[in-house]
């Protein structure tokens, strides 16, 4: 056999006899551990329900215990449970359904990971969402990812850990500090006069013309007096008789 030929068979068989030792070693060796921030993209949604049907949200802060928890009454109208409930800014829930009727996955970590690097060993927050139909679902909420794109998530009772994009969650988890109540209106004020006697008021009366001089016209009447005797003798008692000359 030409030298050759047998230089490349052997070459050849050098060769494969690497590659076949590189595929094992790389087959033999773990796999890296995934870390906050890996991306695995994924379609399918954590929640999915028609928007109408929620019926009760609430949000719990899991580490001073604060909680607000919102509800449609019988009339539709969305009401905050409180100590005495009252209605609710309905423009704002109405406007949150969208966000909390599906709650996409941004990045799926995996089950194998420790739940303290995501801050849900403890987590910050609870969501709860039910609906008219009896569907109910609850979200462990954790830290931010480390662009504050998103919340690392997880649904209580499991070890998968994803992200949720932060803008579906932050306004719900604002409900703490700011509770969704209308907008406060302003009455008018209506000013009242108000009238205080401090004093004695004396009215002096200006007549607004000259006084009046009486004018007597005619002739004046003359008085006689003519004595008439009474009817005890001795006593003359004066009678006066007037008599008016016209």
């Amino acid at each position: 056999m030409d030298r050759r030929i047998l230089l490349g068979l052997v070459i050849a068989f050098v060769v494969l006899v690497g590659l076949a030792w590189l595929l094992d070693a790389n087959a033999s060796m773990p796999s890296p551990t995934v870390r906050p921030g890996s991306i695995t993209p994924t379609a399918a949604p954590l929640f999915s329900v028609d928007s109408a049907s929620i019926n009760l949200i609430r949000i719990e802060d899991e580490i001073t215990g604060a909680k607000v928890e919102i509800q449609k009454n019988q009339m539709g109208t969305w009401v905050i449970m409180d100590l005495t409930p009252v209605e609710a800014n309905q423009d704002t829930i109405t406007a949150q359904l969208a966000n909390l009727a599906v709650i996409p996955v941004f990045h799926d970590y995996g089950e194998s990971l420790d739940p303290a690097e995501f801050g849900l060993d403890k987590p910050s927050y609870l969501l709860t969402v039910k609906t008219a139909d009896g569907k109910s679902f609850a979200l462990e909420i954790g830290a931010k990812n480390p662009t504050a794109t998103g919340y690392y998530v997880r649904v209580p009772g499991t070890k998968r850990i994803v992200t949720v994009r932060a803008n579906l969650l932050d306004t719900v988890i604002g409900f703490l500090s700011n509770q969704p109540l209308p907008p406060t209106i302003t009455p008018t004020p209506t000013l009242t006069p108000t009238i205080t006697n401090t004093g004695t008021i004396t009215v002096t009366e200006t007549p607004t013309s000259s006084p009046v001089t009486p004018t007597v016209s005619g002739t004046p009447a003359t008085a006689t007096i003519t004595p008439t005797v009474s009817g005890t003798p001795g006593t003359a008692v004066p009678s006066v008789t007037l008599t008016t000359t016209s």
